[in-house]
């Protein structure tokens, strides 16, 4: 019998935050599938998702607890939330932050034929001041508790993720396969102001246009690599761009693009 010390090299392997599946499937069909472009969306478009924490506050428990929030991200991507102290699943952070963060895209007929991305990671308190104003910007009721003393940012450190696209479109993927790189987070963060005073004077039209939308409806609140945080009528939405970019001269000519090709007939 081997002593304590004399581990098996198998049982020195480091752990995943994610253990994979053994089973490697090809594509459900010969097409090709855009898997980091839909993740990607899915982590930027969704606004609520189920976080799931661990109740260790309680040592006779110690059961993952699924809750319902809302979420926004922050200019790399990551995963922001607005939360109070009081509740429980804060509570649970405070002890332990490893959390898993399920997002889904709604659709119409099988749940499960639509994407999904689950992400792993510790949820810490953010005190960076551009938290808050990212949140609220998707999230703009949340204002109507903005300023109580309980209420604080969360920001998701993503460890790891897991894609499923649908039948047979499974993969994971990294924090580099979702986040952008800190140049250009810095370089949009920094640019802001300027970027979304530039597409409300000289491109307004072309993104209600996109939205089927009145552009006297369209208010512009942020701008990121992946696209534009607004409201609809008081609503909060997210117009993504056709692609990732890589710098924020590219935002006037990624709109001009995306709405060229919504005039453009269909072939």
């Amino acid at each position: 019998m081997a002593e304590p010390d004399e581990e098996r090299a198998e049982d020195r392997r480091p752990v995943g935050a994610i253990t994979p599946s053994a089973a490697h499937l090809p594509e459900a069909d010969g097409s090709a599938f855009d898997t980091m472009g839909v993740a990607r969306r899915l982590l930027r478009g969704s606004g609520q998702g189920t976080l799931a924490t661990l109740a260790t506050l309680d040592p006779a428990s110690g059961y993952p607890l699924a809750t319902l929030v809302t979420c926004a991200p922050a200019v790399n991507g990551a995963p922001l939330f607005f939360l109070s102290a009081l509740s429980l699943h804060t509570r649970n952070l405070q002890a332990d932050p490893r959390v898993s963060l399920l997002l889904m895209a709604g659709g119409k007929g099988d749940p499960l034929a639509h994407p999904r991305l689950s992400l792993v990671g510790r949820c810490l308190r953010d005190d960076d001041g551009t938290a808050k104003p990212r949140f609220l910007a998707r999230h703009p009721k949340a204002m109507l508790y903005a300023d109580l003393p309980d209420f604080a940012m969360w920001r998701l450190e993503i460890e790891a993720a897991h894609f499923n696209g649908g039948f047979a479109r499974a993969r994971m993927l990294t924090p580099g396969d979702l986040l952008c790189e800190p140049a250009v987070s810095d370089a949009f963060a920094a640019q802001q102001a300027p970027v979304l005073a530039q597409l409300h004077h000289h491109a307004l039209a072309d993104i209600a246009r996109l939205l089927s939308a009145d552009p006297q409806y369209v208010t512009l609140l942020a701008v990121d690599a992946d696209g534009l945080d607004l409201t609809l009528g008081g609503q909060g939405r997210r117009l993504a761009f056709s692609r990732r970019l890589n710098a924020p001269d590219e935002v006037m000519d990624a709109v001009s693009q995306m709405a060229g090709n919504a005039r453009s007939p269909a072939s």
